[in-house]
C-alpha cells in the first residue's frame, strides 16, 4: 500500500509540518501519560567507548575483544571511535537526511506508506495510520544491502541524497561485518562464524528526524524499545539517544565527535542464548534543535533464521530461545493491529477471599501481546512471585510451549519471568469462572494510559461476582466453543450446540492459585484477564 487512505485524503501531518506552522504547544495526540514522559532523572554512569584503531593489531586486538565483551555484558551497548568511516562521509549523510526532511510535504508524499514491507517508506511517529498515541519524529526507511539492488528506489530528491547516503551506507555495512567478528570472538566463537550470512544479510536504514519540540517534557521521539536485528549502528548530530541500563535506569548517550553508537538487538540475544541481551532505548526531543539520527539496522537475510549458537548452549546455559528471522518480525508487526488494551487480575488468599485487584490500560500493543504481558506486569509492578497461574486465554498457554517465531521476543520475556518464579504451572480457566477478574480488567478501559489502579477491597462493580467466584458456583458458557476440554467439563456441555448449558466448575481446591508476595510469604490466588 503505497499511500494510505489517511495520507491520500490529506489528513497526514508530519512533525516537521507542525513546526513549520509555528506551533507553540504539543498537540494532544502527542502528549504521553505522566508515567511515560521523560522525567529528567538520569544515571551518571560512564558508558563504554571502544577504540577500534588497533582492531587488526595481532597483540593489541585482545584488549578490544575484552572491552567489547564487558560492554555487551553490562549494557548491550557501546560507542566506537577510530572505526574507519571518515567524518566527511558521516557529515554528508546527516546533511542529505536533513535536506530530505526539509522538503515540502508534497515532495515526499509519494513515499508515504504504512506497509512495513515496502522497501522504501516515509512516515511519522511509528505508524501514522494505526498509532493512537503519536511520537515526535518523522522517518524515512529504506533497504540498503546490497546497494545495487535497492539504490534506484531511494529518494531522488534532494539530488545529493543517493550519492551521500550510499557512501555512508556501504561504510556502515563494512563496519558491522568487522564488529560482528569482534563480538563473535568475545564469545569464544570463530571470527568467521556466519561470515557469509552476515555479509549478505539485511541492512535497513532508518533515517529519523526529531524536530525541535515546544514542550519536550510531554512527549518522546521514540518510546522505549529494542531493535529486532543483530546490531544497530547509530549516527546522530545532537544528543537525544538514551539507553536503559541493567539497573533499569536511563543513561543519556553523550555526543562524541566522530563516534558511532552500537546497540545489540533481539537477534543477537537469541544467537548468544541470552549471554548478551538486547538493549532497551528511547529517543528524547529538545526545544532548540532539529536532531537527525541515521540507524543502520543489521541482521541476517529476510528468509534466514537466527538460532542460538550451539557452542553457547550447555548445562550452565541451557537452550532458552527459539529461532526467528527478519521476515517473522515483519509478519508480526504487520499481522496484527496496534491497539490499546486492558489488563487486570485478582489476587485471593488460600480461602478464596479478596486480597488485591488491579487493572491497567496499555497503549501501542496487540491483543496477543497484551495477553502475554499481563503476568509480566503483575510481576514487575507488584513484585509478586506466583507458583501457579490461571489465565483465560488458552492460546497463550499454547504459545508458551511453542516455537512461534512471531512472538519469540515477548515469549522469551515471559519464560524468563517464569524461570525466576521457579517455573509455576500455567493453567487454563474459563473467563466465566472468574467474572470478578474479568470485570476488573475491563475497568482498565476507563483509566489513563499506563496508570495502574489497585483495589484493596472488591470494587462496587465487582462485589456481586466475588462471592460467587469464591464458592465456585455453576456458570453459563457465553461463547459457542470450548477453548480447552477438561475432565470437569463434559463434551456435551462444551459443544457448540449447547453454548448456554451450565458447566460444573472444578472444585475450588483444584483451582488454587498459589502466590508468595515478596517478603511476606502469604499464599494467594491469582487470575489474569484482559
Amino acid at each position: 500500500m503505497r499511500e494510505s487512505s489517511a495520507s491520500a485524503n490529506g489528513s497526514f501531518t508530519s512533525a516537521m509540518t507542525l513546526i513549520e506552522k509555528g506551533l507553540t504547544y504539543v498537540p494532544k495526540r502527542y502528549v504521553l501519560p505522566p508515567s511515560l514522559r521523560p522525567d529528567g532523572t538520569l544515571c551518571n554512569t560512564c558508558l563504554p567507548i571502544v577504540d577500534l584503531s588497533n582492531r587488526q593489531h595481532p597483540l593489541l586486538r585482545s584488549q578490544i575483544i575484552q572491552d567489547v565483551h564487558l560492554a555487551c555484558k553490562k549494557f548491550g551497548f557501546f560507542q566506537v571511535v577510530n572505526h574507519g568511516i571518515p567524518l566527511s562521509v558521516m557529515d554528508n549523510a546527516i546533511d542529505a537526511a536533513s535536506e530530505f526532511f526539509d522538503l515540502p510535504t508534497q515532495d515526499k508524499r509519494h513515499l508515504l506508506s504504512s506497509n512495513v514491507c515496502d522497501p522504501v517508506r516515509y512516515g511519522t511517529s511509528l505508524n501514522h495510520v494505526k498509532d493512537k498515541v503519536h511520537f515526535w519524529r518523522d522517518f524515512l526507511k529504506h533497504y540498503a544491502n546490497p546497494t545495487s539492488t535497492w539504490i534506484d528506489l531511494w529518494p531522488s530528491n534532494p539530488k545529493c541524497y543517493k550519492k551521500k547516503m550510499v557512501n555512508y551506507t556501504m561504510a556502515a555495512q563494512k563496519l558491522q561485518e568487522e564488529l560482528m567478528e569482534v563480538i563473535f570472538e568475545s564469545l569464544g566463537l570463530n571470527t568467521n562464524y556466519l561470515h557469509e550470512d552476515i555479509a549478505e544479510g539485511s541492512q535497513v536504514m532508518a533515517v529519523n528526524c526529531y524536530p525541535a519540540c515546544p514542550e519536550p517534557d510531554l512527549t518522546l521521539g521514540l518510546p522505549p524499545h529494542t531493535d529486532y536485528g543483530m546490531i544497530s549502528i547509530i549516527l546522530q548530530n545532537h544528543q537525544g539517544l538514551q539507553i536503559m541500563g541493567r539497573d533499569e535506569k536511563w543513561h543519556s548517550v553523550p555526543l562524541i565527535e566522530g563516534a558511532l553508537a552500537v546497540l545489540l538487538g533481539d537477534h543477537m540475544e537469541v544467537l548468544t542464548n541470552g549471554i548478551y541481551k538486547s538493549v532497551v532505548h528511547r529517543a528524547t526531543v529538545n526545544s532548540e534543535k532539529k536532531r537527525i539520527s541515521i540507524v543502520s539496522l543489521h541482521s541476517l537475510a529476510l528468509g534466514k533464521k537466527v538460532r542460538p549458537a550451539s557452542a553457547l548452549v550447555n548445562e550452565q546455559n541451557i537452550l532458552s530461545y527459539k529461532e526467528g528471522g527478519f521476515s517473522d518480525f515483519l509478519d508480526f508487526i504487520s499481522g496484527e493491529d496496534i491497539v490499546e488494551a486492558n489488563i487486570g487480575g485478582v489476587f485471593r488468599n488460600s480461602d478464596g477471599h479478596w486480597i488485591l485487584g488491579y487493572c491497567m490500560h496499555i497503549p501501542n500493543t496487540t491483543i496477543t501481546e497484551a495477553e502475554l504481558k499481563d503476568p509480566d506486569y503483575a510481576y514487575m509492578h507488584m513484585n509478586l512471585h506466583p507458583l501457579q497461574v490461571e489465565i483465560d486465554a488458552q492460546e497463550v498457554i499454547t504459545l508458551l510451549s511453542s516455537s512461534k517465531a512471531k512472538y519469540a521476543n515477548i515469549l522469551s520475556d515471559c519464560r524468563s519471568v517464569l524461570r525466576q518464579l521457579h517455573d509455576p504451572v500455567v493453567t487454563h480457566i474459563y473467563r466465566e469462572q472468574h467474572k470478578a477478574a474479568d470485570s476488573v480488567a475491563k475497568y482498565g478501559a476507563n483509566k489513563a494510559l499506563t496508570a495502574m489502579t489497585l483495589f484493596d477491597s472488591p470494587p462496587l462493580f465487582a462485589e456481586s461476582m466475588v462471592e460467587a467466584d469464591r464458592l465456585g458456583i455453576t456458570f453459563c458458557r457465553r461463547t459457542t466453543f470450548c477453548n480447552l476440554p477438561t475432565d470437569s467439563l463434559t463434551s456435551e456441555a462444551c459443544s457448540s450446540s449447547n453454548p448456554t448449558m451450565p458447566c460444573p466448575v472444578l472444585p475450588r481446591a483444584s483451582l488454587l492459585i498459589i502466590l508468595v508476595i515478596a517478603n511476606q510469604g502469604r499464599q494467594m490466588h491469582l487470575n489474569f484477564y484482559n
